[in-house]
């Protein structure tokens, strides 16, 4: 990784859902530790590209100081610059390198280095580590993700295809060429053999990337990819240690047959092993790993008890009306917003979703959950219907269609007044981009509507307001309709805009953007 290549072509950072420290503190509670409170903590960031990864984060724990460091002197300054557009005094950018932390520094309770150690030297990962161990609170939480093997072995082979076509060519004429050479191959490659097959899928995935990731992901000079063990290895060497994947759907063997769990069981001398045996039989390219102090007394086995203090909220996106969540035996599908099809016949599993999909967007506690659940006509005793809930809640969280999380931003607010109010910094990512960050620390990418109406909505406006500077915007070419109603008159616009306003309006209550 070097500055000039980022200052060429900027990483287009949006929020990482997964690095939020909710994420990282809510796994290392479940696994029996006790992490810090993320109100008044201490997060860092390495590699923080222009720092919209921690905006969001930075406005929902005003309490939490937020630092993050880059190499790119450019990314920082345009962080800098978003960060006093949000007027968030909690959050700092530093132009500097992860080999400049030192003690000096202070300790941090959480610690996120994203898409940073695969592609760096070696000697800066070490770096990287040390500042994991060095600069972590006794009961603090990293998170690393890094590029592994076997899977990654089928993306180096792309990798050295698109190296060695640009070696000699500018940066910033490297990736057009790139994508042509993939594509060349992938259309005359051999279409019966398994090499054909890797071009072809391969160039189409990335056709639905933008240029700073395949920049970043395949033409970089320093990229290592490392076999799980290896990395744990290293770990260990800084007196740190493994507690788990950031998806605890990324740990679990429902994908397999119960007779090939108990060989790999036979297999594997200790959970590391066992971890990178499961590596092996499904090819995995990428994890994303939470790290703590050799010392944690680390738990994995979840008990269900422990969800009482957590707080829960929705993450499915469903295609059918709540009516249909009915508590039978009846099929019902749904999606996470990572876009995973989800299909359950289980009356108490529906009978939750449905509770937490008529709250939509607000955050709950779990015992409220438990105690508001509508009970399925089943012969459960008071206890069993507890446990069952709960064990449901465990299933529906590793599925990805709840998120659970420990200190959760007290920022819910589901109601649309007279003059909305979204945050300063949803309106300042909208300014900037059309990425802007959604409840769950997700970035969704949004229309004009969307991103002129958030920029708008200070909660000094009213809904006229809105329509009169949307239909200016109309006026201007900025937009159109995609029905074809520009051409209609301008009462006629005027009266459309009206009525999506009010859709645009229920899509940010629903994303949780509004505020009080």
């Amino acid at each position: 990784m070097s500055s000039a290549s980022y200052d060429s072509i900027a990483y287009e950072a949006s929020a990482h859902t997964h690095t939020h420290p909710t994420r990282l503190a809510t796994m290392a509670y479940l696994m029996g530790l006790k992490p810090p409170s993320l109100y008044g903590a201490r997060i860092l960031e390495l590699g923080c590209a222009t720092g919209n990864n921690l905006l969001a984060m930075a406005e929902g724990y005003p309490d939490a100081h937020f630092v993050g460091i880059d190499y790119s002197a450019k990314q920082i300054a345009t962080g800098r610059t978003r960060v006093a557009a949000c007027g968030l005094r909690n959050l700092e950018l530093a132009h500097r390198s992860i080999g400049d932390i030192t003690d000096a520094d202070g300790k941090f309770d959480y610690i996120i280095a994203h898409g940073v150690y695969s592609w760096i030297p070696k000697d800066m990962q070490d770096a990287l580590l040390r500042v994991c161990s060095r600069n972590l609170v006794d009961n603090g939480v990293a998170y690393v993700s890094y590029n592994v093997l076997p899977g990654w072995n089928l993306a180096g082979i792309v990798r050295d295809v698109m190296l060695f076509h640009t070696r000699d060519m500018p940066e910033a004429e490297k990736v057009p060429h790139a994508r042509a050479i993939l594509e060349f191959l992938s259309k005359y490659s051999p279409a019966d053999t398994p090499y054909g097959q890797l071009l072809r899928e391969t160039s189409t995935r990335l056709s639905k990337f933008q240029d700073y990731y395949l920049t970043h992901e395949y033409l970089e000079r320093e990229n290592e990819a490392v076999q799980f063990h290896e990395f744990v290895n290293r770990v260990h060497v800084h007196g740190l240690e493994y507690l788990a994947e950031v998806e605890l759907s990324a740990m679990l063997t429902n994908f397999l047959a119960p007779e090939v769990v108990g060989i790999i069981g036979k297999l594997a001398k200790n959970f590391v092993e066992y971890e990178q045996y499961l590596d092996f039989l499904r090819a995995r390219t990428f994890r994303q790993s939470l790290l703590v102090h050799s010392t944690a007394p680390i738990n994995r086995q979840i008990d269900t008890e422990r969800l009482a203090p957590l707080y829960v909220f929705p993450t499915f996106v469903s295609s059918v009306a709540i009516s249909e969540f009915r508590p039978d035996n009846g099929l019902l599908k749904l999606s996470t917003i990572q876009g995973q099809q989800v299909e359950t016949t289980d009356p108490v599993l529906k009978s939750l979703l449905r509770f937490l999909a008529e709250m939509l967007p607000m955050t709950a506690k779990v015992e409220d959950v438990v105690a508001g659940v509508p009970r399925v006509d089943l012969p459960f005793s008071d206890g069993e219907w507890r446990g069952t809930l709960l064990s449901r809640i465990i299933e529906a969280f590793s599925g990805g269609l709840l998120r659970l999380v420990i200190d959760p931003p007290l920022v819910d607010y589901n109601v649309i007044d007279e003059r909305p109010k979204v945050s300063r910094a949803a309106r300042a990512e909208a300014q900037f981009g059309s990425v802007v960050t959604v409840k769950g620390h997700q970035g969704s990418t949004m229309d004009h509507l969307h991103l002129k109406l958030l920029t708008l909505m200070d909660g000094t406006r009213a809904k006229q307001d809105f329509v009169q500077a949307l239909f200016e915007s109309h006026q201007r070419g900025e937009f159109k309709f995609n029905d074809g109603a520009s051409s209609l008159a301008p009462p006629f616009i005027r009266s459309k805009l009206s009525d999506l306003i009010d859709s645009v309006l229920r899509d940010l209550r629903n994303a949780g953007l509004l505020r009080a």
